[in-house]
């Protein structure tokens, strides 16, 4: 795997101790890949926060890739009453047909190759009506699934 040029990365997980970061991604898997020139990813996480007092904002975790150098990265972070935040960092522009669990901290991005799209929220949103946007370029394969 150490010649890799390309890695493209798509994955959802569930009940982690912290988000993954910038710094995390570098030290566990970039660094074994010296010949990386492209990663196209999204990563999904759901963890269970220990300390509300010190939760991670979208500002401290696109902090962590401001040495990046592989292309512009974004992340949403959301937190919840129950405890449980969930965090989605992704590299732009966005390759993925699929975008699931969009919350309240959605930033507006494009995403060009989206077909399939799912809005959740457990928090309301305070009187405070949030726009979505939606443009297909393939308007007979798409799906918006609001939870």
């Amino acid at each position: 795997m150490l010649n890799l040029e390309h890695l493209t990365l798509n994955i959802r997980m569930k009940t982690r101790l912290e988000f993954i970061d910038g710094i995390h991604l570098e030290n566990e898997i970039l660094s074994h890949m010296s010949q990386l020139e492209k990663f196209d990813f999204h990563i999904t996480m759901n963890v269970e926060i220990i300390d509300p007092q010190h939760q991670q904002s979208v500002d401290d975790i696109e902090h962590t890739f401001k040495n990046w150098k592989l292309g512009e990265v974004k992340c949403c972070v959301d937190y919840f009453p129950n405890n449980d935040g969930k965090c989605d960092i992704y590299s732009i522009p966005y390759k993925f047909s699929d975008v699931y669990n969009v919350g309240h901290s959605f930033r507006g991005h494009s995403f060009k190759y989206v077909i399939r799209l799912e809005v959740h929220d457990e928090r309301p949103f305070g009187g405070v009506h949030k726009k979505l946007k939606v443009s297909w370029s393939n308007k007979s394969h798409n799906r918006i699934i609001m939870l």
